[in-house]
């Protein structure tokens, strides 16, 4: 069975830097929207911390992933971090989960 993929808008902004505080909130705020309306359904979230690079290198804002994190606790769903590109030290720390505190 294949089932819909449900998807958030990016909060990472690289060409207007002015408006990375509305892009993390709208981001924030379309996940709990859909926490709100689809969590009974949802399983997990699987997203790449830090860094998306898969979609072009894209800078997540600091604090996004603890925000994430929190949303998805209080919904009972697992939280997936794709680490491919930004564990095993090549942020600084060996996951980059952990220059936020999430485990």
């Amino acid at each position: 069975l294949l089932f819909k993929p449900l998807t958030l808008p990016s909060p990472g902004v690289y060409r207007d830097l002015a408006d990375r505080d509305k892009a993390f909130e709208e981001s924030l705020t379309e996940l709990e929207r859909i926490l709100n309306e689809e969590g009974d359904e949802i399983t997990a979230l699987v997203m790449e911390p830090l860094v998306q690079a898969a979609a072009g290198m894209l800078v997540m804002p600091h604090g996004y992933l603890k925000r994430v994190r929190e949303l998805t606790e209080q919904h009972d769903v697992f939280l997936i971090v794709d680490e491919v590109a930004t564990g095993f030290g090549r942020t600084g720390k060996f996951f980059a989960c952990e220059h936020e505190g999430v485990s």
